[in-house]
């Protein structure tokens, strides 16, 4: 089965890119909702809170500085919510 999920963005903060080595983060928060759901997940009913963390690395360029490629990511996103 499939779920298909709705989020909204409440807010967003980020750090970086530090300058020595290129890293940065990029936190989300905000609600959910599912939209639909498939096969063996068919009547889910879900909504909640979502915090969603992306830690990356830009392309090193030279001593203290970073170009705007992305070259490496991380993201983990926890939902909480209530089913119905």
């Amino acid at each position: 089965g499939r779920i298909i999920v709705r989020r909204h963005v409440g807010s967003m903060t980020y750090s970086g890119p530090n300058l020595r080595t290129c890293r940065f983060s990029i936190v989300e928060r905000g609600t959910f909702v599912v939209r639909k759901a498939t096969g063996r997940y068919r009547g889910l009913h879900e909504s909640g809170r979502f915090t969603s963390r992306l830690h990356g690395r830009l392309k090193k360029t030279g001593t203290n500085q970073c170009s705007s490629k992305i070259v490496a990511k991380r993201t983990v996103t926890f939902e909480i919510g209530t089913t119905s």
